[in-house]
């Protein structure tokens, strides 16, 4: 099963059988979709755009966070 890279949650929206493999696999098509659940997402947008407008510094940002938001600002 599938899992988020932040909390570890499973993720839900991805269908993991043996009939479905490689390109037909089914993905959720959103932000971070398939890596991060939308909990983790929502939270890596927020400090993603919080640091944009400089409410926040990225030092002041987790570890595991991080990378995410890097991968959002230069989105």
């Amino acid at each position: 099963m599938p899992h988020c890279g932040i909390c570890g949650a499973p993720l839900n929206g991805i269908s993991v059988t043996s009939k479905l493999r490689g390109a037909s696999r089914k993905r959720v098509e959103r932000l971070f979709g398939g890596v991060l659940c939308a909990k983790c997402t929502a939270e890596v947008v927020t400090l993603a755009s919080r640091i944009e407008n400089g409410e926040m510094k990225l030092n002041e940002v987790n570890s595991k966070e991080r990378n995410y938001v890097l991968q959002m600002i230069a989105h």
